[in-house]
């Protein structure tokens, strides 16, 4: 169909998107440009609702927001479990983007401990609103296999060509917001989390970026 036409014409007819059956990398949804500017947007929310968390129980006038019985009680309870679960969504995406990079044996932990803040967000969710107090211990284990977990991805994530600097903030932040959970802690664990989710998004913008399968 193309001995018509000139060599050089018939080159770029040929190798057109349309004419090739495949999608342009750059609008493709299952890019890795696109899923670092999704997970970048999901750490950055999941950071200001740590922050938001800890600052809201300090200043909530209701101080004790387990047993939600007032609207300060369900409005804490409520940025509680969007931090947890926002933040699995975080880590999935983390799991996704850098596992070849990583190794699969190393990415896995990512999703592991992304399985464990699922688990913890909707548990306490339910122990505190919904009074079932047998979910406690399922919190309590979520909560320590994520972060934990979280220390070791946060030291293989220095593997994957992130900015030294921020996966330190991240491993140093988680382990200040399981030390110092009461102490402030956690405002540095979600800080860690928005410096990351920025430098995500600067970098799906920064540098062309293959198909994630």
């Amino acid at each position: 169909m193309f001995l018509g036409l000139p060599a050089s014409q018939r080159r770029v007819t040929e190798l057109r998107p349309e004419n090739c059956g495949i999608v342009p990398l750059m609008i493709a949804p299952s890019s890795t440009s696109r899923l670092r500017m999704v997970t970048g947007t999901s750490a950055i929310v999941a950071g200001l609702a740590w922050v938001a968390k800890d600052i809201g129980s300090r200043v909530s006038p209701d101080t004790d927001y387990f047993n939600c019985n007032s609207s300060y009680d369900y409005l804490l309870n409520g940025i509680d479990t969007v931090a947890f679960l926002v933040l699995g969504l975080a880590l999935f995406g983390l799991h996704k983007i850098f596992r070849s990079a990583m190794g699969e044996t190393r990415a896995v932990i990512g999703l592991v401990a992304a399985a464990g803040f699922g688990v913890a967000g909707l548990a306490n969710l339910s122990e505190h609103c919904a009074g079932l107090d047998a979910l406690g211990l399922a919190y309590v284990i979520g909560l320590l296999l994520g972060m934990l977990l979280l220390v070791a991805f946060g030291v293989f994530l220095r593997l994957v060509g992130l900015p030294s600097w921020c996966t330190w903030f991240l491993v140093l932040g988680t382990v200040l917001g399981v030390l110092f959970s009461n102490q402030g802690g956690l405002i540095a664990f979600g800080v860690s989390w928005f410096a990351l989710g920025l430098v995500l998004i600067r970098e799906s913008s920064s540098r062309p970026q293959p198909f994630v399968t």
